[in-house]
């Protein structure tokens, strides 16, 4: 059976299945609940697309940012689900005709922004590791280094996150030399990549493109 996978480009008209859930106050856990609703005939690669992104989330009254399983979903599997509940968020989108504009508008607002991230990248020569990138965006450099790969950024080499050929050579990254001494006294180069604050600018627009913001720039 052929799967033609969904393209954020092809269909602007999809959304977070955390946000509708969200929105229409499910009780149960998202992670049962997302795979019952997709008991009723949904099929992945056309209704929608396994998509774990960083998001925003309130716990204990602290907002926190976490790298969540999350879902793409079509606008005809959102106009079901919120017939299928009797939430209030749900009972007043199963009207006909939908209004898909007003359900979208609704899980897309956005909240202000506290300052622009873009602003305070510099021009400069310096380098940055991608540890010192990863805390900008909330998270840790195991988790980050993931999330590029994840949007086909760079791929790990004998040791090494290296980027893909179609970034390569671009000035995006530099490479690091660290020497380590060994319990034998003994001494051992180590490579690490370093980002330029041009592949700075790279990762900060490319992430953006797939709703992934640093945290200067996430409401809160």
């Amino acid at each position: 059976m052929n799967i033609v996978f969904m393209s954020m480009d092809t269909l602007p008209s999809t959304l977070w299945a955390r946000d509708l859930y969200d929105q229409m106050h499910i009780r149960s856990d998202f992670r049962k609940w997302f795979p019952r609703m997709c008991q009723y005939g949904f099929i992945e690669g056309r209704d929608y697309e396994y998509m774990p992104r960083f998001r925003l989330q309130d716990e204990g009254g602290r907002t926190v940012q976490r790298y969540v399983k999350d879902y793409r979903i079509t606008q005809d599997m959102a106009k079901k689900l919120c017939k299928l509940h009797h939430t209030a968020v749900g009972a007043a989108y199963r009207p006909q005709p939908f209004d898909w504009d007003a359900l979208f508008g609704l899980l897309h607002k956005k909240p202000p922004r506290r300052s622009s991230y873009e602003a305070q990248l510099s021009d400069s020569d310096s380098l940055v590791t991608t540890t010192q990138i990863a805390k900008e965006y909330g998270c840790g450099a195991k988790v980050f280094n993931r999330l590029l790969h994840l949007h086909g950024i760079q791929y790990r080499a004998n040791g090494q996150w290296v980027l893909y050929s179609e970034h390569h050579g671009k000035g995006y990254t530099s490479s690091l030399t660290f020497r380590l001494q060994r319990s034998d006294g003994s001494e051992v180069e180590k490579l690490h990549t370093a980002w330029t604050q041009k592949g700075r600018k790279f990762l900060y627009h490319t992430l953006k493109r797939h709703g992934v913001l640093p945290l200067a720039e996430q409401g809160g």
